[in-house]
């Protein structure tokens, strides 16, 4: 993204994109560059780029979570687990942890083999609803499969 400003605000920029992108394609990091080295065939050297900061946006960590029903209790001990985090609030975006549409069908695995086998979990309502408190409501209001016959 090239900006004409002097400084490109950063909020604008993750705003343009939840308006023209789905959210688990926003990305997680912008990093402001004043330049961008070129390779040798007039594209952006990769190899030059920085590296992106930790994994987690302040503000994410530590946060008072109170009490929390079993399975909820469940689904927060594996995002902590991975994402490498003693805690994370029941409202924070998967995404915006720094989580991608893999992390995402890994917790979504997790889920149908772990915690609710017998019940069909639907993958994109797990996308389009990104937190702890999203996916406790949705694994507790997903009705049992049904056998087939």
């Amino acid at each position: 993204m090239v900006s004409n400003n002097s400084r490109l605000d950063i909020e604008s920029a993750r705003d343009y994109c939840k308006e023209w992108l789905r959210r688990y394609m926003i990305p997680s990091h912008f990093i402001v560059l004043d330049e961008s080295s070129l390779n040798e065939n007039g594209k952006i050297d990769r190899k030059q780029l920085p590296s992106a900061p930790s994994n987690v946006p302040s503000g994410f960590v530590n946060a008072d979570e109170g009490l929390m029903s079993g399975l909820e209790d469940q689904v927060h001990r594996f995002w902590c687990s991975k994402f490498e985090l003693d805690s994370i609030p029941r409202d924070a975006d998967c995404f915006a942890l720094g989580g991608s549409s893999l992390t995402m069908m890994l917790i979504f695995n997790y889920y149908q083999a772990n915690l609710v086998p017998e019940k069909q979990l639907d993958d994109l309502e797990f996308f389009t609803h990104p937190t702890i408190a999203d996916h406790v409501r949705l694994l507790t209001s997903i009705k049992t499969k049904t056998p087939s016959i």
